[in-house]
């Protein structure tokens, strides 16, 4: 299988509308995305994890707080072209899962044809997909981690950012519409911040 042919015919979409994320970390490196992202620089030098090299975020406000103690909220602007990191493909994540938190962001266009009798694991998906994005030019890519739709931003001008928002009422905004999430990996860690944030 030719990864780039397979994926420029299958595995690229576009986003339906403004995608909003949230990132955990420390203070000094949120203050360093913020830099980045107002101008317009890119996330490539940022550490390799599952999906490449780039900044990693959630569609849950909550889900990863366990990375830092500050949190920057933005959004990936409507229109933008999106690697999609289809299971099937890379071994990440759940088909299922990433069918339903698709659908939860109102993702309704994307429909590959592909089945896992017709398409293997990529081996080093991280790897592989750093490729794709720099031989796509394509700024994110999208896939799922744990229950919900995250993404990895490659390239900061498809990131829309008010630098005026304060990113925690934000959270606070969030867990009030969505009681029932905790972070997966560290439920503990919710309360204690909603007693120091919210007053």
């Amino acid at each position: 299988m030719n990864i780039k042919a397979f994926a420029q015919h299958e595995l690229i979409s576009t986003t339906p509308g403004d995608i909003p994320l949230w990132h955990w970390s420390s203070g000094q490196s949120i203050i360093n995305i913020m830099r980045i992202i107002q101008t317009q620089d890119h996330f490539r030098h940022f550490s390799q994890k599952a999906v490449g090299s780039g900044l990693y975020a959630s569609t849950s406000a909550v889900d990863l707080m366990e990375y830092g103690p500050s949190v920057i909220h933005f959004k990936v602007k409507p229109g933008t072209k999106a690697l999609m990191i289809h299971p099937y493909v890379f071994g990440v994540g759940v088909p299922e899962i990433f069918d339903m938190a698709l659908q939860h962001s109102g993702w309704t266009d994307f429909h590959p044809s592909m089945s896992t009798a017709t398409v293997c694991d990529v081996e080093r998906p991280a790897d592989v997909i750093d490729e794709l994005l720099d031989e796509l030019e394509l700024p994110c890519c999208f896939y799922t981690f744990g229950l919900y739709l995250a993404c990895m931003v490659r390239d900061s001008r498809c990131i829309d950012f008010d630098p005026q928002m304060n990113s925690n009422e934000t959270v606070l905004a969030y867990h009030q519409a969505n009681p029932e999430e905790v972070p997966m990996m560290a439920p503990h860690l919710l309360p204690a911040w909603l007693a120091k944030h919210d007053s």
